[in-house]
């Protein structure tokens, strides 16, 4: 499994819908499939299935619009 199946296996969790179809490209703030408090557990989430610890500042809603987004804050890390 790639990084992009293991974020969207992590979101589909969060939002308890194992169903919900995610391309890479999903705006996931904008069509509500992530709030706040999902983007919070997506932290955690992630810092625990890539064994990586975010800094605060790469907290920001425009590091979460998408899958791809997401993979890009995380190749940072790695």
């Amino acid at each position: 499994m790639d990084n992009k199946d293991r974020i969207r296996t992590l979101i589909c969790a969060i939002v308890e819908d194992k169903s919900l179809k995610l391309e890479n490209d999903t705006e996931l703030l904008k069509s509500e499939i992530l709030d706040s408090l999902g983007i919070a557990q997506l932290v955690a989430g992630i810092e625990t299935e890539f064994n990586i610890e975010l800094e605060g500042d790469d907290i920001l809603p425009e590091n979460f619009e998408t899958v791809n987004a997401i993979n890009n804050l995380i190749m940072k890390y790695r």
